[in-house]
């Protein structure tokens, strides 16, 4: 039964406040939201902030473009493990330069490593003038000065020089006053100044540029962001590293560096997962509207297997033709193959120079998984396409022949003035193109190459200030970002045309752009042994997670056993101290002025002793071991610190002996938790403690998947099929992994699975057979190692894409979407065709319901078929439609403003799932642009969420019936009324209540756009009233989208504007929360007052708004005595009262909710700590749904009492997890929302047991 307080769905709340991100979120919490919530928008925007400096770092490190991407995934691939673990700063920006920094300098040390640049494939650039002048020592030298500078002085000039950013950027990223970042901006270049010149090395103008062209940020490529977002989702559900990323980035994370790796959270997605899905900016129509499909008579199936498909007719060698502007072969061009593959003999990345008929000939190893090509010569535009691995591995592979036909390019140019307007000589300008519009002669897989000045390639401003570049794509809907340098001036940010607008692509294109640029604790002591003399080279390590690219983190003792840590920011952290022979010790510090000498003084260990056993009792030699945490910190470490090549070994072994023997004698007392793995076993976590007796652990051999696909009629091998990882969030919620795909051959399966948190399938597709899942099986059990496929023949689907007036549309991009298998058409990475000479596309039987997305530059259609039907008739193209506009508040246009535009459609989990969502950001005038729209039914709409002021207070949303080939202007928050008013909360308010945390709505009382049928059937009415009913189901919410709505941001006081409001009746909807700790549920005010905006409002433009109060329900406080009821597990009533007699813990969650379940953990620890003396714990679910409780609790084990509470057992819970902790006789002691609260409140309450009792 459901509780009718509930009021509204939980997922869709949390959807509803985390559709988009703030830019002025800070990194801190876009990790929270990504750790906590699995958030991939908190994810996506840290790569857009940071994804250029890191990349641009490893391209200068290493001088190569695509081992720069292997660390630069690397590197975030260690983020995401990291998010949920760290205690990190307002900003990343300075951890991820350390980390990329670091791990391009591993793998600048191995010899199968390729060494040449990206950028010699498409221009042959002079040598680097810094080889010339210095050698590449020097930039190295100005590397390990600025790494080792400390954080608080290393922050602002990694973000002011090497992402560009302004002062009060900078400031506010590191939650800083402007004037505490001049300091030590200025602190921070002295000290590297002084460092460099005690090196011999002064810090002039030209050292300092060469320091800043050499590290600032570089274009992110779009398919670089996307795969790397990819793997962070899946390392952070609990894929091994290695899983998720190429072989080479695997090994990074894993092996070369040493560093932790991925954090196994056990938080099964679910309905969680499934809100994230429908929370998506929106989806595309669900039909190609007023031109249906054009039905083509069905063929018959065959009746005999279908051919094997053809081979490219080159095996072994691929021919690229490159074409000039007028499609004459171009000699002496240059193209670039990068070529991701296992064959270490292979040399991966080659330049090749076209021949006098414009052709390179690529060489392919025999097996590869990406390939991707970039063709260019001066004066024109370099071109890119790439083949990646989801694609490679079906049948087809890669064409035995591509050609490029290079375009013409145009200039682009300013001038770089001083704040006095002054020319600055010498200034470096960088140029990308920031967004990605398709060549002329696109065939869906081309684009055009994002870097157009970096590096030694970085335009120089001349002594008049002007710069000029001469290969920018003329394009109309490109758009170039800028970075300016210089070692007098505050390097300017990336200055993007469309979203800054502090510059316009018009004024780069006449040369008139014109850019100005703008002129902690000391920690000291000593390490002895038990009797007090000084140990040499004992490792003092601070911080709780240092060697995640931290080289500055780890110091050694002197010969006195003194050590002097270098300036750190005030605040809590840790102190972790080791040394050969002796026990780790760890303190924490509270870093002040004040704080006096640390002194440490070193105790003896116990041993600790492992044997390593395969399953038959064999040894399992050389087995690695890698210490992760200890005392809630993970500065412990084994072995040599890959970070810091001088610093002394620890004496912690990293590998058990040829005899499978791992032994640590001198072990802290604590426990301390380990990592296992070896090559042909599943890696093993536990802990390990001081002093126990001798362990033998047994590995489990890794889950590869063997078994045989054949022809379900012949029985023959199948030739070539795919082998796709399909996640089981729920038995009708399945999520297919493409990108993950593996190719099979000859009838052999085999495949290597490793994510472990929820259950798998795997799915076989192959050309003429009738695509099939196995049987769901988990990673560890012996279950599902042994699958063997039989396909049955069937007719591949196929179509015709044709344009507005019936002809063929060759190259036309098609992407087949299903329930199982998304297609986000802001990716590459979607299940996708492109149609031949006669506008024919092909894809194999899905054997479920399908559709498929037509699109070319010339227009867009979408139809969708039942499992039954093969032929998708021919698809129409509708020409796009435009929207454009302009956004104010308060009478003033808003920049920076986040603005979507979202296609109409319900989404549910029996229709192909396709996902369109359109994000722009406002300029400095208000305004934006969607250039390319899917015409049909569509919502712009303004975000805005209770979590941040972002200075405007009303979000409002437009419902559109965008016709084929329109263009729309609106003016949004302008024209009409401005409302005034206030929300005052009524009854028992609890002190820390106020209205900052709410979710309101002013809904016009008017119809809207024509809904979708479904959702006109479900009998929605804006006339009869709000209901909450609009935010209970899926219908609901796109009902909402189809009306003129505003978001409405409370004050904390409960003050509200809503600007631009036409004359017509409103319903203003009201919902209250408690700051939430994890996820919202129920709100503890809510109200509905009807609005009444006449036309004297609007012609005045204003209206007051009369006082709107809203009762809180009632909240049990700290001294009450709750009565609740609830369900228990084995079906029974229960009530508090059960609990009395003993101290009791009440633990409130859903199944859902991701937050909640990383709580768990920590929960089953204190439970464990504290049972012994007479604590009782209960946890109490607000899941609507009795069966998704019950089937959540089967798979986590918890070893209390559980429940879910019924009707009329409201909690006054406004957001889970939240805790009680209930004395002997009832009463609430403590309300807290994490477990280190509730251990605090704990030993407060049970260290006066005894006494109570």
């Amino acid at each position: 039964m459901t509780r009718p307080s509930a009021g509204i769905d939980r997922q869709h709340v949390c959807r509803l406040v985390t559709r988009a991100i703030d830019p002025a979120v800070p990194d801190r919490e876009l990790l929270h939201r990504f750790a906590d919530r699995r958030d991939e928008a908190a994810f996506d925007a840290l790569l857009r902030r940071h994804g250029p400096m890191v990349l641009a770092t490893g391209r200068r490190v290493l001088g190569n473009a695509h081992d720069a991407e292997d660390v630069f995934q690397a590197a975030f691939a260690l983020l995401a493990q990291k998010a949920a673990s760290q205690r990190w700063q307002p900003s990343v920006a300075s951890w991820l330069y350390q980390t990329v920094h670091l791990l391009a300098l591993k793998t600048r040390q191995s010899a199968t490593r390729r060494t040449r640049r990206e950028r010699r494939a498409v221009t042959r650039s002079p040598a680097n003038p810094l080889a010339e002048l210095t050698g590449q020592e020097l930039l190295a030298v100005l590397d390990e000065e600025l790494l080792a500078l400390p954080e608080p002085l290393r922050a602002p000039l990694v973000l002011c020089y090497l992402e560009g950013r302004t002062r009060d950027e900078a400031a506010e990223c590191l939650g800083c006053s402007p004037s505490a970042l001049k300091k030590r901006l200025e602190r921070g270049r002295d000290r590297l100044h002084d460092a460099l010149g005690r090196r011999g090395l002064g810090l002039s103008v030209a050292l300092l540029g060469t320091l800043v062209a050499g590290g600032t940020a570089a274009a992110l490529p779009g398919e670089l962001a996307k795969r790397t977002s990819h793997a962070a989702q899946a390392l952070a559900n609990g894929n091994a590293a290695d899983g998720v990323v190429s072989a080479r980035v695997g090994q990074l994370v894993h092996q070369g560096i040493g560093m932790t790796g991925v954090n196994k959270v056990k938080a099964a997605l679910g309905v969680l997962l499934l809100g994230g899905l429908l929370a998506t900016a929106g989806a595309v129509a669900s039909s190609t509207g007023d031109d249906p499909p054009i039905p083509t008579v069905p063929k018959s199936a065959p009746d005999q297997p279908p051919a094997p498909p053809a081979a490219p007719a080159a095996a072994g060698v691929m021919r690229v033709v490159v074409l000039g502007p007028e499609g004459k072969p171009l000699p002496g061009a240059n193209v670039l193959a990068s070529i991701w593959t296992d064959e270490e003999d292979f040399k991966a990345t080659r330049d090749i120079e076209t021949d006098a008929a414009g052709v390179a000939r690529v060489e392919l190893p025999k097996t590869f998984t990406t390939l991707r090509l970039w063709a260019g010569k001066k004066p024109f535009v370099t071109l890119h396409a790439s083949w990646e691995q989801g694609e490679l591995a079906g049948a087809k592979g890669v064409p035995a022949e591509y050609t490029f036909r290079l375009e013409t390019a145009v200039t682009a140019g300013g001038r770089i003035l001083d704040e006095k307007g002054n020319p600055v000589a010498g200034a470096k300008v960088w140029v990308q193109l920031t967004n990605d519009p398709k060549p002329a002669r696109s065939d869906g897989r081309l684009h055009y190459a994002y870097a157009l000045a970096w590096g030694s390639d970085a335009a120089t401003a001349d002594a008049e200030g002007r710069w000029c570049i001469e290969n920018v794509p003329d394009h109309a809907d490109a758009e170039l970002s800028l970075l300016v340098t210089h070692p007098d001036y505050v390097s300017g940010r990336w200055a993007r045309t469309a979203r800054k607008a502090e510059i316009t692509t018009g004024e780069l294109r006449k040369g008139t752009a014109t850019l100005t640029l703008k002129a902690g604790v000391v920690v000291r002591g000593t390490v002895t042994d038990p009797d007090g003399k000084p140990i040499k080279d004992a490792i003092v390590i601070h911080g709780d997670d240092p060697y995640s690219g931290h080289t500055t983190s780890t110091f050694s003792t002197d010969a006195d056993g003194r050590f002097r840590l270098p300036a750190l920011a005030p605040g809590k952290t840790s102190l972790t101290v080791i040394a050969p022979g002796w026990a780790p010790q760890f303190r924490k510090l509270d870093l002040k002025s004040d704080l006096p000498n640390q002194d440490v003084r070193m105790a003896k260990g116990q041993p600790v002793r492992l044997r390593f056993v395969d399953a038959g009792g064999k040894p399992v030699p050389s087995a690695s071991v890698e210490l992760l945490k200890w005392q809630g910190s993970e500065s412990i470490y084994s072995g040599r610190n890959p970070n810091h090549p001088k610093v002394p070994d620890t004496g912690i072994p990293g590998r058990a002996d040829a005899g499978g023997v791992w032994e640590w004698r001198a072990a802290p007392a604590e426990p301390v938790k380990i990592r296992i793995s070896a090559k042909g076993f599943a890696t093993l976590e536990m802990d390990v403690t001081a002093g126990a007796t001798d362990r033998t652990v047994t590995l489990t051999a890794e889950h590869r998947v063997i078994g045989t696909v054949t022809d379900a009629l012949t029985g023959k091998p199948i030739p070539n099929f795919t082998v796709i990882p399909v996640d089981v969030f729920r038995k009708d919620f399945l999520a297919t992994e493409r990108y993950h795909a593996v190719a099979g051959k000859a009838g052999r399966l085999e495949f290597l699975a490793r994510r472990t948190d929820i259950s798998l399938r795997l799915r076989i597709e192959a050309p003429g057979y009738r695509t099939q899942d196995g049987p769901e099986f988990r990673v560890g059990e012996d279950a599902g190692r042994k699958q063997d496929f039989r396909l049955t023949p069937s007719r591949p689907i196929t179509g015709v894409v044709v344009d507005a007036a019936g002809k063929p549309a060759r190259k036309a991009e098609v992407l087949l979407a299903t329930p199982t298998e998304q297609v986000r058409l802001s990716r590459d990475d979607n299940h996708r065709a492109f149609t031949d000479a006669s506008g024919r596309f092909e894809f194999p039987d899905p054997g479920e319901p399908w559709a498929v997305i037509a699109r070319t530059d010339a227009g867009f259609a979408l139809a969708e078929f039942p499992a039954d039907r093969a032929d998708a008739g021919a698809l129409k193209l509708r020409p796009w439609g435009a929207v454009r506009g302009a956004f104010s508040d308060g009478g003033k246009p808003v920049r920076g403003a986040t603005v979507f535009a979202s296609p109409v459609r319900v989404l549910d989990l029996t229709r192909p799932c396709v996902e369109f969502g359109l994000q722009a950001t406002t300029d400095a005038d208000g305004r934006f642009e969607f250039p390319r729209v899917p015409p049909g039914a569509v919502s712009v709409r303004v975000h805005l969420g209770p979590w941040k002021d972002k200075g405007f207070r009303s979000g409002p949303s437009a419902p559109l019936d965008l016709q084929p080939g329109e263009r729309i202007e609106l003016n949004l928050g302008s024209g009409g009324a401005t409302l005034t008013g206030k929300v005052k909360l009524t009854g028992t308010v609890p002190a820390d209540l106020d209205c900052t945390y709410s979710l309101n709505y002013l809904v016009r009382r008017e119809p809207g756009i024509a809904p979708p049928p479904e959702v006109a059937a479900a009998g929605f009415d804006a006339r009869k009233g709000w209901r909450d009913s609009w935010r209970q189901t899926t219908e609901g919410l796109v009902y909402l989208s189809t009306l003129s709505s505003w978001f409405v941001k409370l004050a904390p006081d409960g003050t509200f504007r809503v600007s631009g409001v036409p004359a017509g009746e409103y319903d203003l909807a009201v919902a209250v929360y408690a700051k939430p700790s994890g996820c919202l549920i129920d709100p503890l005010a809510r109200r509905v007052v009807r609005v009444t905006v006449t036309a004297a409002d609007a012609a005045r433009g204003e209206l007051k708004v009369p006082e709107v109060t809203a009762e809180v329900e009632a909240v049990p406080a700290v001294g009450d005595e709750p009565a609740l009821s609830f369900q228990r597990a084995d079906g029974k009533d229960g009530t508090l009262a059960d609990c009395r007699d003993k101290y009791t813990v009440v633990h409130f969650w859903e199944s859902w909710c991701a937050p909640c379940k990383k709580q768990l953990p920590a929960l089953k620890k204190l439970h464990e700590r504290f049972a012994a003396r007479g604590l009782a714990t209960l946890s109490l679910s607000l899941d609507e749904d009795p069966a998704a409780w019950r089937a959540a609790l089967k798979g986590l084990d918890l070893p209390w009492a559980q429940g879910r509470l019924g009707a009329g057992g409201a909690a006054g819970v406004s957001g889970v997890p939240a805790y009680w902790l209930l004395d002997p006789a009832g009463k609430i002691v403590a309300k807290v929302d994490d477990p280190d609260q509730l251990a605090a409140a704990l030993e407060d309450k049970l260290k006066r047991v005894p006494a109570e009792r």
